[in-house]
């Protein structure tokens, strides 16, 4: 008797742990360059080049202004700023920093500014202008309580961030150092300029550690080690609490560390590992990638302690040196890959997310091509055995719901336990036209839905799907696939007792 089996959904996204045939129908078993959504699987867009940048992009960052206008400054062999059409010299000293990290703060007039922290001595942008920071002289009050100044200390600045009130800094030559700034009484609020000798902390001292970076979450500070993970607890100095988060490894890549949601994202040597408050407001953390763990493990250590992060529009994009990046849907919790994207730094600005690269920045468009080349577009679901994993079937039909361009022609492979066989591309015989319509704001005139129809006669125990689509730059979505088979009897075996007729 024949049967047909519905696959609607693959929301769950990659799962490569296991065997293909022991991951969930809503699970897949390889995919490529494909947005995950519920209902449907489509093609990602691409990206174009906007700019030339200079020598190699080393960090990138949204200022918004106190005018509430906002600039997109990205740092090179120094900093630049975008005008619309190419990116413009800010004028100051050049950039020896193999990394850039920006923060935004008021200076002592009450003007927003940005601080930037590049592996030498902490500059200011301000006025069209990117200068070190002059340091503020005490009065004779001021040092005796709080102290003198030790900004001058502060010649390897490389991680920021604001708690607290108060600016906190590693830029010491201690490695494992944070230092923090004075909350000034007359104007109320913390200076850049002035960081008291008195006021820093050390973190895993015993543990000859180092520190990699700092993140506002909550109520805490997350200092990030290489091996370890700490927060600072507290709104004064005199109730500040250092306390070691439970976590089985530090963070390996500094630049993939990103707030995500409710969490903290960050890769280690095996892992990203996501930071969450629990019940009592303290920081615990869980394994994201647990169902991707084989792609991890191929990924080599030296790609890993390059990697940098993004996140836009509910997605963690993670970039690796040789172009791969791994996407993380928040939404509905699932991994895809995506290839050809070599970022070194992630931004958004103005509704757009935008990424540098060597030494030209890109941004992601809505067209099907990354930058003039085709999107190469895979997906391959589990070995679906229909709930029997044992029982012979004959397969007799495969459908295909689709969306794609009039005159597509796509690549579809069965794969019978070991043996591919090639689909029929689709002809006016086996595809039913439903509508017609234009997508999305491109001129592609296409099909509403493709039924593409293959008979076969093939017998197995399981049955797996690959399609493709390489070398085209056109939309392409897949809704769903039918299979029409029928449950054959089991062959006798020489055992006997195994052996049953149906």
């Amino acid at each position: 008797m024949k049967d047909t089996a519905e696959f609607k959904d693959f929301s769950m996204g990659l799962n490569d742990t296991v065997y293909s045939n022991l991951i969930t129908d809503k699970e897949l078993s390889k995919v490529e360059n494909a947005v995950i959504g519920v209902g449907e699987i489509r093609k990602r867009t691409g990206y174009k080049q906007v700019a030339y940048v200079g020598e190699k992009i080393t960090g990138a960052y949204t200022f918004l202004k106190s005018d509430g206008t906002n600039e997109l400054l990205m740092m090179g062999d120094r900093l630049r700023r975008w005008n619309g059409k190419f990116f413009v010299d800010i004028p100051g000293p050049p950039s020896t920093g193999d990394r850039a990290n920006f923060i935004t703060m008021k200076d002592r007039k009450g003007n927003r500014v940005v601080l930037v922290a590049n592996n030498i001595s902490l500059k200011v942008y301000a006025e069209n202008q990117l200068s070190s920071v002059t340091a503020y002289v005490p009065t004779a009050d001021e040092q005796r309580n709080p102290g003198l100044n030790d900004i001058g200390s502060l010649f390897n600045c490389k991680y920021m961030a604001f708690f607290g009130g108060r600016l906190f800094v590693v830029g010491h030559d201690v490695k494992n150092r944070v230092s923090f700034s004075h909350i000034d009484p007359k104007l109320g609020y913390a200076v850049y300029d002035y960081f008291p000798a008195i006021n820093f902390f050390d973190v895993a001292s015993n543990e000859n550690d180092e520190i990699v970076g700092l993140v506002t979450f909550r109520n805490s500070l997350i200092i990030f080690c290489r091996y370890s993970i700490w927060a600072l607890y507290g709104k004064t100095t005199y109730d500040y609490e250092l306390v070691k988060i439970n976590t089985p490894t530090g963070c390996m890549a500094p630049e993939s560390i990103k707030v995500v949601g409710n969490q903290i994202f960050y890769l280690s040597d095996t892992h990203v590992y996501g930071l969450f408050a629990n019940d009592f407001n303290m920081v615990s953390a869980q394994i994201i990638t647990k169902q991707i763990e084989s792609t991890m493990r191929a990924i080599p250590l030296t790609e890993k302690s390059k990697a940098v992060a993004g996140y836009f529009e509910g997605k963690y994009y993670l970039s690796f040196p040789n172009g791969k990046t791994l996407v993380y849907d928040e939404l509905l919790s699932c991994w895809t890959v995506y290839s050809n994207i070599k970022a070194d730094v992630f931004v958004n600005y103005d509704g757009n997310f935008y990424f540098g690269s060597n030494k030209n920045a890109y941004v992601f468009h809505p067209e099907y091509h990354d930058d003039g080349k085709p999107i190469p577009f895979r997906m391959e679901t589990k070995y679906f055995d229909f709930g029997l994993m044992t029982q012979d079937k004959k397969i007799h039909r495969i459908w295909l719901h689709s969306n794609q361009p009039n005159g597509y022609r796509l690549g579809v492979k069965l794969d019978f336990e070991t043996k591919q066989v090639d689909g029929t591309r689709p002809n006016a015989a086996n595809v039913s036209n439903w509508d017609e319509a234009i997508w999305d704001q491109n001129t592609f005139d296409r099909i509403e839905m493709y039924i593409n129809r293959l008979r076969v006669s093939n017998r197995t125990k399981k049955i797996g799907m690959i399609i493709e689509d390489v070398t085209h730059i056109r939309p392409f979505v897949v809704y769903g696939i039918g299979v029409q088979y029928e449950l054959k009897r089991r062959k006798e075996t020489s055992y006997g007792t195994n052996s049953k007729k149906i």
